[in-house]
């Protein structure tokens, strides 16, 4: 090809057709501008491709990271949540009837009541979308959601949950030393092991009542923070997945 030109400007020059050979410079600068506009248009359009399906690549991450948080709070948080209330509740009947329950039951009662988790959420997929940069999400209302929520929203519901039930167990520990004291026990190996066991002659102690009362306000606390949390992640989700599917990629 450039053997081609360099014969054509010759020609032109050995018939001394300045005119012609003017334009013919003026058409060949213009098809190498063409050339190099139209090689920068492919190179911006496989750069645009790879951005998008490296976005498309991290939604589908978070959409899977959000998954395995909804699954930890519905299968393992949720059911400890539920498992507190249940011995709370057991408790309170108890404490109606004014009548003691004997030493096991009333022991692992306590030990359902007290039943508690340590709330966290997956931020690794937004940390990888924040390395990334966050306007690599060309759609404005998600990128929008996806930062509220885990720049905001979960570690706010992370923060309030833990610290609320640590404060509140923190005074329950208080009255617990009056309520619960080790006894050695043999275990069925013939080891000699120890246990926590209830030392509690009346149902209506003031002391029991009071982690009954300190334990209620820990459920409310976490029904209410992890309902939230499933709302919001449910929200998300939502949006990731929507967004999904109108770009027509499987996940």
């Amino acid at each position: 090809m450039l053997k081609f030109f360099r014969h054509i400007r010759k020609k032109l020059i050995e018939k001394k057709n300045v005119r012609k050979y003017f334009l013919y410079a003026i058409g060949e600068i213009l098809l190498v501008v063409i050339g190099i506009l139209i090689a920068l248009q492919l190179n911006n359009w496989n750069e645009q491709r790879k951005s998008i399906d490296y976005e498309n690549t991290l939604l589908i991450e978070m959409r899977k990271s959000l998954n395995n948080d909804l699954f930890m709070i519905t299968e393992y948080f949720e059911p400890r949540v539920n498992k507190s209330k249940l011995g709370i509740d057991s408790l309170l009947y108890f404490v109606g009837r004014n009548e003691l329950p004997e030493q096991e039951t009333l022991r692992n009662l306590l030990g359902d009541m007290l039943t508690d988790f340590d709330y966290r959420f997956d931020s690794g997929s937004y940390e990888n979308l924040k390395s990334s940069g966050l306007n690599i999400i060309q759609n404005d209302s998600l990128r929008s959601m996806i930062t509220s929520t885990y720049g905001v929203t979960f570690p706010a519901f992370e923060k309030f949950t833990n610290e609320y039930s640590e404060k509140k167990n923190d005074e329950a520990r208080i009255y617990l030393r009056k309520l619960i004291k080790d006894e050695t026990y043999m275990d069925s190996d013939g080891s000699t092991k120890v246990r926590e066991v209830p030392v509690i002659s009346d149902i209506n102690n003031s002391d029991l009542l009071r982690v009954i009362n300190l334990r209620r306000q820990v459920y409310f606390n976490n029904f209410r923070r992890l309902d939230g949390a499933k709302r919001i992640n449910r929200n998300l989700e939502k949006m990731i997945s929507d967004e999904l599917r109108r770009r027509k990629v499987e996940f």
